[in-house]
């Protein structure tokens, strides 16, 4: 979804993303599903770098690395602490994430944070909200954070009218980046984003039961529930003894987190975390005692990497290699025989994002309601599915892959080759 509408952009010349024709029919002339500023700029970067996978890889790359290195200085300037730490949290909590729009929106977060809470001049405070207001055009879920932290930069310069209308002047600039971003064509991007909302969303009714899978799916309570448990501790203990100015912007950043539960729980994992760790961090500089703050600061880091377990599992025993059942040049041979209808595993390896301009996304091949295919009965004729052998796990009709295995234990989630290419026609 996200690279594809880049590509044509990096391309044609125009913002739409055809993939996702068959699920979204507007897509193929207009792509206002999302906001677009994460296409507009990755397109702008595949411009200059070329469109391949290793360019994308170094777009999200450096997106991640900016995010950490915010996120080190607003976790830093909450108690002048855990700067190097907490640079980490976004390359340990979005990498699985891939090249979405996430590591842009965690950046524009953590820079509107950083600078907010560090708000000692006009060009700060406009870039604070400038920032701020950027983050949700570029990943929406960031509005639990952005918004909140932007009344919280308005309680502090309430008593200045002029450093008020600098965070203003921040805001408007913001508003009118997104307007410029969709050609001011307000109703028709507000028609399709509210479509998507419905038709993606969660219902009020189903939102406890999606949370409560985020936790305790497969080993998600066991992996989480030790990093909750340290984080919410060291806040606790720690965030009394923080200056007031301090203390107010985090419990305005921490409000962020019910808002974050309610709006969009599957991103808990991805947003919430890394900022209630980022909190945690910056507080341990209030501890007194060295010994005792660097056991704290190993805590976490071993908490995070425990929370990660299973992606790390994946990445260090699942086989890599995408051409094992067919060749190359046969994949691609194939691919012109028809619709090619492609999973993510495709589009990287064997089409290296360059698809051919007929190609369907796999992912998004369906009805609005029901994007995903869930049996091969469902491929229509003319289409030639390349997809991952991951894909079979989803999708009744295709042939499994082995279960990976790690000294002697079989991991029934787990596909071992994921990654080769098959085809169904």
């Amino acid at each position: 979804m996200f690279i594809g509408a880049a590509v044509h952009l990096a391309d044609k010349g125009f913002l739409a993303n055809p993939l996702l024709r068959a699920w979204a029919p507007q897509t193929a002339d207009r792509f206002f599903i999302q906001p677009p500023l994460h296409a507009i700029v990755l397109a702008s970067w595949l411009q200059v770098a070329g469109v391949s996978a290793l360019s994308v890889r170094v777009f999200q790359a450096a997106l991640l690395g900016l995010g950490g290195f915010f996120t080190s200085l607003w976790s830093s300037r909450l108690a002048r602490g855990g700067g190097l730490l907490a640079a980490l949290l976004p390359f340990l909590f979005l990498t699985e994430r891939g090249a979405r729009n996430d590591a842009l929106g965690f950046a524009l977060l953590s820079l509107g944070i950083a600078l907010a809470i560090d708000e000692d001049s006009p060009a700060k405070r406009i870039m604070a909200c400038l920032a701020l207001t950027l983050a949700p055009v570029a990943w929406p879920a960031t509005i639990a954070y952005a918004l909140p932290m932007s009344v919280a930069l308005l309680v502090r310069t309430r008593h200045s009218l002029i450093a008020v209308a600098q965070v203003l002047v921040g805001g408007a600039f913001g508003a009118l980046t997104w307007l410029a971003a969709i050609h001011f064509q307000v109703a028709t991007f507000l028609a399709d984003l509210s479509w998507h909302a419905r038709v993606a969303g969660i219902s009020n009714g189903d939102k406890l039961g999606s949370i409560a899978f985020e936790f305790t799916n497969g080993w998600g309570l066991l992996l989480c529930l030790p990093f909750y448990l340290l984080v919410v501790w060291i806040i606790g203990a720690r965030l009394g003894r923080a200056t007031r100015p301090v203390r107010v912007f985090c419990v305005f950043l921490l409000l962020g987190v019910p808002i974050n539960i309610y709006l969009h729980p599957v991103t808990i994992h991805f947003l919430a975390d890394p900022i209630l760790a980022a909190i945690g961090i910056g507080l341990l500089s209030t501890v007194p005692s060295p010994r005792i703050r660097r056991l704290c600061a190993f805590a976490v880091l071993f908490a995070c990497i425990w929370a990660k377990t299973y992606q790390i599992l994946e990445f260090a025993i699942q086989e890599r290699t995408p051409f094992q059942t067919y060749s190359r040049d046969r994949l691609l041979q194939m691919a012109k025989e028809g619709t090619p209808v492609v999973d993510e595993i495709a589009a990287r390896y064997l089409f290296d994002y360059r698809l051919p301009e007929h190609a369907l996304f796999l992912n998004f091949s369906q009805s609005a309601e029901h994007p995903w295919p869930t049996s091969t009965l469902q491929r229509r004729p003319g289409e030639i599915w390349i997809v991952g052998m991951g894909v079979a796990d989803r999708c009744a009709g295709l042939p499994k892959s082995p279960r990976a295995h790690l000294l002697g234990h079989e991991f029934l989630s787990m596909p071992e080759r994921p990654w080769d290419l098959q085809v169904v026609r």
